[in-house]
């Protein structure tokens, strides 16, 4: 039983935002296609029982993570390798390895990598799936 609670974040799926194939992020999103990044989830109901979806995005330079929020739904970000340009309502915060960001339901917030390397953000959410998050595009 043990083994489906520890994950290697190499074995799991790497899903591509603005790919029209992937079913996972065109049922969340609500069908966005321009969003920008790749992610890849390590816990969630599916996985391994958990009431919480936490996983991996990635960004390449110049990527962006567009504008959006959740009405249902918390939802943190914790900056593993690179740095980026993180908004969260109106406030821009420059995120470097070490920078944790909590956002509330309902807070406009985006990513964009402006840096030269890739930047790699933890995530997670307060619900089990990632089609459980509502998300609301502002751009």
């Amino acid at each position: 039983m043990a083994s489906n609670n520890v994950r290697r974040i190499q074995d799991e799926p790497v899903r591509v935002q603005d790919d029209p194939g992937n079913q996972q992020w065109q049922e969340a999103s609500g069908g966005k296609q321009d969003d920008e990044g790749r992610y890849a989830e390590f816990v969630s109901r599916s996985l391994n029982g958990a009431d919480m979806n936490v996983g991996v995005d990635w960004l390449e330079p110049g990527e962006t993570h567009l504008l959006h929020s959740h009405a249902n739904v918390q939802e943190w970000y914790y900056v593993v390798r690179g740095t980026g340009q993180f908004r969260l309502y109106e406030e821009e915060i420059r995120g470097e390895p070490g920078t944790g960001i909590y956002i509330p339901p309902g807070a406009p917030h985006r990513v964009h990598n402006d840096g030269t390397e890739t930047l790699e953000f933890l995530y997670g959410f307060d619900c089990g799936e990632l089609n459980e998050v509502e998300y609301v595009w502002l751009e």
